[in-house]
């Protein structure tokens, strides 16, 4: 996340499809987003940041996986997703008012952009009925919320050549995020399938937990970008 100048952790929240109640006719029970059931699950867990239309985030149109792929700083991470909020100032004044103002909300606070990551996680049943634990697979998706300078061919060339520069550190930093949950990926991966079954799923929460620490690392040692060059250096 990154401020306005960045941050990041969320509280968990948790999907099972109506494919997998029909698949094993299992009783699910659900208590504080928490399930108690055997069988495939999918769980969505995510540090937000809420959405990708978090706030008042003028953003246009759903994410684009062309618009990840366009960005080096994403073009190599599968299931990535980027959309825009629009800044139509060209002044430093009003791009930075306007950042502040529009810029996507997370956990009570506002930033220039934000990543929402998340991590799906599910198992079939053994041939013989049993737990499949572990053989768990995990995947991780990641949905990135960046500002565009909607006028960037009419602003001063000194503005352009900053916003440039502002933009490129900002998408290098939420990039950051992503690495961080693909990274530890491999760790939710284990904990799941090292546990037995009953044990499975807070296996996966703790280790989801060492993920959002990680984040929050991340953010704490580049001051939310800032030390990364998330600056406007035209101030």
């Amino acid at each position: 996340m990154a401020s306005i100048p960045s941050g990041l952790e969320p509280s968990p929240s948790f999907i099972i499809t109506p494919r997998e109640r029909r698949l094993f006719g299992l009783v699910l029970s659900v208590a504080l987003g928490l399930t108690v059931a055997l069988g495939v699950r999918t769980y969505l867990l995510h540090p937000p940041r809420q959405s990708t239309s978090a706030g008042d985030v003028a953003a246009r149109g759903p994410g684009s996986l062309d618009a990840a792929l366009a960005i080096p700083a994403f073009s190599k991470f599968p299931n990535v997703t980027v959309a825009y909020y629009d800044i139509d100032a060209v002044n430093p004044a009003g791009i930075k008012a306007e950042l502040r103002r529009r810029g996507p909300h997370s956990l009570g606070r506002q930033y220039a952009a934000v990543t929402n990551w998340y991590y799906h996680w599910h198992w079939d049943a053994a041939p013989d009925g049993s737990c499949g634990a572990a053989n768990a697979r995990v995947t991780v998706e990641a949905h990135v919320v960046l500002p565009h300078l909607k006028h960037i061919d009419t602003v001063r060339p000194d503005v352009a050549r900053a916003w440039g520069e502002y933009a490129k550190a900002l998408s290098e930093h939420e990039a950051g995020h992503v690495q961080l949950a693909f990274d530890n990926q491999p760790w939710v991966a284990a904990a799941i399938r090292s546990a037995d079954c009953p044990n499975a799923n807070k296996a996966g929460h703790r280790a989801v937990q060492r993920a959002r620490d990680a984040q929050g690392r991340y953010d704490r040692v580049t001051q939310h970008g800032a030390r990364q060059g998330v600056l406007l250096r035209w101030q």
